[in-house]
């Protein structure tokens, strides 16, 4: 589950609701086909679409660096959109960038909101490309993919390579975020992407090379009344597994049953996990200095039936992107390191973890 929150804030004076005004958005039901290179690319028919980059790299200088590029698109419900100009606006473009220097405990961030065109913002039909001013995204012939990004005080240049075949999220061709009504998304993931590339940070040039994981969602309603927000877990374990859960967290203060996750194989096979295949316990709180948000921080993951204990630690605390030109709220999305033991081997390895809600619920929907 991805920052949706950001793009229903930004766009709430348009309608949003499956059958708009003036465009009817198809909604993601089961039982659909993927295609792929096709899949990739853009798909217009959807409201809302990212692609959505995280990572956790190592520099030749021995320090420690996690970064997020993403890329969003989102329709806009136009009685009568403009046709056949490349200046058409039927959607808008959004993309964040951040990066954590772990050593320095520096996290640095950058959002940015364009309209479509040529020199501002916009992805393909046809493949993987897509773009926000000199921030974008592109997939080579092999699946490899080329991420650019530079903000005042970071640039970044890397090439991501799969180590293993992407996976389908979900059941049945859809990923559900609620348990009632039509609310889910077709979402796939490159779990495992070997990273290499350049990292500039305050003029200081680094070689760097990790692991990557990378996200495609597209739906046209996904979010529920009750929902206050999320929290969502990417996994890389040096076993060569990983594993991906969420929490869709409940206005009373429970989780939606529709929250899922999945564990991929040593070969890439993927396994679906039910909410009650898993659980996640806060063990710690941290009180942004800025916004004054309280957040948890740390969690002990535990997925009884695999024999699967993991204890899921930030890297540093401030990893807060926060409100700015191009993003309308607050939430906190950062580095962590993980502990613990599978099938009780003892392993270690890198994560991303996503946490919104914890300032503002958002009530809207896509």
């Amino acid at each position: 589950m991805r920052i949706i929150a950001l793009l229903l804030l930004i766009l709430a004076s348009f309608q949003s609701s499956a059958l708009a005004s003036g465009r009817i958005f198809e909604l993601a039901k089961p039982g659909y086909k993927y295609s792929f290179p096709k899949d990739h690319a853009s798909h217009e028919h959807f409201k809302t679409e990212w692609w959505y980059y995280t990572g956790n790299l190592k520099g030749e200088d021995g320090n420690q660096y996690g970064y997020e590029l993403t890329f969003f698109r989102s329709a806009l419900d136009l009685e009568k959109p403009i046709q056949n100009s490349i200046w058409a606006m039927s959607d808008i473009y959004m993309a964040h960038f951040a990066v954590t220097d772990v050593n320095a405990k520096q996290f640095y961030t950058k959002a940015r909101l364009q309209r479509p065109g040529p020199e501002f913002a916009g992805s393909s039909k046809d493949k993987l490309k897509v773009w926000n001013l000199n921030w974008s995204a592109t997939m080579e012939a092999n699946e490899k993919q080329l991420l650019k990004a530079k903000s005042s005080d970071c640039k970044l240049e890397l090439e991501l390579t799969p180590q293993k075949p992407l996976v389908i999220q979900g059941e049945n061709g859809i990923s559900r975020k609620a348990s009632k009504g039509d609310h889910a998304s077709h979402y796939y993931s490159y779990t495992k992407l070997k990273t290499e590339g350049l990292l500039t940070i305050k003029g200081k040039r680094v070689k760097v090379s990790g692991t990557s994981w990378m996200d495609h969602e597209f739906g046209s309603n996904q979010l529920n009344d009750n929902q206050v927000g999320w929290d969502w877990f990417s996994i890389h374990l040096d076993n060569n597994r990983e594993i991906m859960l969420y929490l869709m967290r409940l206005d009373d203060g429970s989780y939606d049953s529709a929250s899922s996750g999945s564990l991929i194989s040593e070969s890439g096979k993927l396994t679906h996990l039910k909410l009650s295949d898993y659980k996640i316990k806060s063990v710690g709180k941290w009180k942004s200095d800025k916004t004054k948000i309280e957040y948890p921080m740390g969690w002990q993951i535990d997925l009884p039936a695999f024999n699967v204990h993991l204890k899921v630690s930030p890297k540093i605390h401030n990893q807060e992107f926060q409100r700015q030109e191009g993003n309308a709220v607050t939430y906190w999305e950062g580095a962590c390191s993980v502990l613990g033991t599978y099938e009780d081997k003892t392993c270690k390895g890198d994560a991303y973890v996503e946490m919104t809600g914890y300032g503002d619920a958002f009530k809207l929907k896509i």
